[in-house]
């Protein structure tokens, strides 16, 4: 039958297509046919699957030696060499006497029960018997409870609305409630029948039953402990397996903690990104007792009770740690958190240990810790004191006393009068030469003047950049004499009330004063 015959279905086959013209392999490299030479292939693809493990390899290098992570080990071995700590204190702390009695006492019952093991396995089988029984009569209980609320409803809804069938649906409410009152009297009758059939057992097993609680009463803690270290260190094939790449998305014992704050957002150029603090994925210790003297940053907060427990007034889960320290919400590393030191030593130290430098574009870097109470007035600003911010307290005090809102913006003292001197009328009592003495140093002339130094400071003396002083000091020499010579540019002449005219000397003498005579100060009369 050839392809052109039809088949059953009255349809035709396909014609079968003319073999390809076979070409014989006959310096197979230099064919016109192939785009590639086969040794060449070869070399090439081995170059590539050899770069494909390398890079592989470097990822997973990469991976594992991330900041955190490295932090998250370090924590986790402090944690267990603690457990291990408190397991042989535990273990030291238990009485070894008692402890053997009771070993030796529960062993006993137990030889007991193996003679007994007939009249404990005939006094089983009404426990299991009446168990199985009273969870049945349960079940049948609580249906009909459910029931019974639904039809209760029903009837209720009948008898609100005067509906024509709210005397069927009372003869039915009544007949599931009587049905209810028996399954609960049942329920009842199986529950003395159950008691009374564990009586009966715990006469064999009921020694053996109060000794191993005894047992496990003296075993709290340490059996608590030992727990807590099964957990830490399941062993190193399961921890490496749950933190290898690709596995690592099942169950991590490494992983980002982040804190979603609410109502909080980072504004960025057409969109608010909600705020994320993920700080307590390196602080691993910062809401757990018992850190207070680890090293950073596993250390313990030092005032749980004010800022991280759930029962303190600003608790972790909602405040976070950015709305207090400030600081990049969603950084894991030390150096992209922004924190900033508290002091030039400090400083040196972070930049040998960290590579540590400040970042110019971040707007909110983390205060420094010295300064750690400047986060309260984001909240606090319309308190006239803030409670255990002694620090912040004295500040505001200061700002209202010199009179820092005078140059500076600063909410809640826009309406209040500035402490420096009028200075409109500054040529018509002052001399230009006292006022660039003053302008110099302030206090050289006057020791208590609230009027802080400009220049020749840490930011405009020699210790600045080009750190050249003669420089600075031509510079600070030139705007204080601007300063100055525009104060007088824009001097007005000092306008004095006028003095007391038109007096009247006859009434002056009918005065009643006019017969008293003030001596002056320092002087006696004779």
């Amino acid at each position: 039958m050839t392809s052109e015959t039809p088949n059953e279905g009255g349809h035709k086959k396909p014609p079968i297509p003319t073999p390809a013209k076979k070409i014989p392999a006959v310096n197979i490299e230099k064919r016109g046919d192939r785009l590639y030479e086969v040794n060449s292939l070869h070399k090439w693809f081995a170059i590539s699957s050899i770069l494909f493990f390398v890079f592989t390899i470097g990822m997973v290098l990469a991976d594992y030696s991330r900041e955190w992570k490295t932090y998250q080990r370090n924590f986790n071995r402090l944690q267990i060499e603690r457990t291990q700590k408190d397991l042989q204190q535990a273990a030291a702390s238990l009485d070894r006497n008692k402890f053997q009695q009771l070993q030796q006492q529960l062993q006993q019952a137990r030889a007991e029960l193996q003679q007994n093991e007939t009249q404990v396995e005939r006094a089983q089988k009404p426990v299991n018997d009446r168990s199985a029984r009273k969870y049945a009569v349960n079940q049948n209980y609580q249906f009909t409870k459910a029931v019974y609320d639904s039809q209760k409803y029903e009837y209720e809804e009948a008898v609100a609305n005067k509906r024509s069938d709210a005397q069927r649906l009372g003869d039915r409410l009544k007949e599931t409630e009587k049905k209810l009152d028996d399954y609960k009297a049942e329920l009842e009758r199986v529950d003395l029948d159950l008691r009374a059939a564990n009586d009966e057992l715990n006469k064999y097993i009921g020694k053996r039953n109060t000794i191993q609680k005894d047992i496990d009463t003296m075993l709290t803690d340490y059996t608590r402990l030992q727990a807590r270290m099964n957990t830490l260190n399941p062993g190193l094939i399961v921890t490496s397996f749950r933190n290898a790449p690709v596995f690592d998305f099942m169950a991590p014992s490494e992983r980002i903690n982040q804190i979603i704050v609410n109502n909080l957002y980072n504004d960025q150029p057409f969109k608010a990104i909600p705020r994320v603090d993920r700080c307590t994925t390196c602080h691993q210790g910062i809401d757990q007792k018992g850190f207070q003297d680890a090293p950073q940053p596993f250390r313990t907060h030092p005032n749980l009770d004010l800022y991280i427990n759930s029962a303190s007034p600003h608790p972790m889960e909602t405040f976070g740690c950015t709305t207090c320290h400030n600081g990049l919400d969603r950084a894991t590393s030390f150096q992209n958190a922004g924190h900033m030191p508290r002091s030039e030593e400090q400083r040196k130290q972070w930049q040998q240990k960290y590579k540590w430098h400040e970042q110019e574009f971040l707007e909110t870097p983390m205060y420094p810790m010295n300064n750690i109470e400047a986060g309260c007035y984001k909240c606090h600003n319309a308190s006239p004191e803030v409670p255990k911010a002694a620090a912040l307290n004295n500040g505001r005090d200061l700002i209202r006393i010199y009179g820092c809102f005078g140059c500076h913006k600063i909410p809640g003292y826009e309406n209040i009068r500035k402490v420096g001197p009028d200075l409109s009328t500054v040529s018509g009592k002052l001399t230009k030469e006292w006022v660039r003495k003053w302008l110099a140093n302030p206090k050289e002339f006057k020791s208590e003047a609230r009027m802080p130094q400009f220049w020749w400071n840490d930011n405009n003396g020699g210790g600045a950049p080009p750190y050249d002083a003669a420089h600075w000091d031509k510079r600070n020499v030139a705007e204080i004499n601007a300063i100055t010579e525009y104060l007088w540019s824009k001097s007005q002449a000092k306008q004095l009330p006028p003095g007391h005219t038109g007096g009247n000397p006859a009434e002056g003498k009918n005065s009643p004063t006019r017969a008293v005579r003030f001596p002056c100060p320092g002087f006696t009369t004779g």
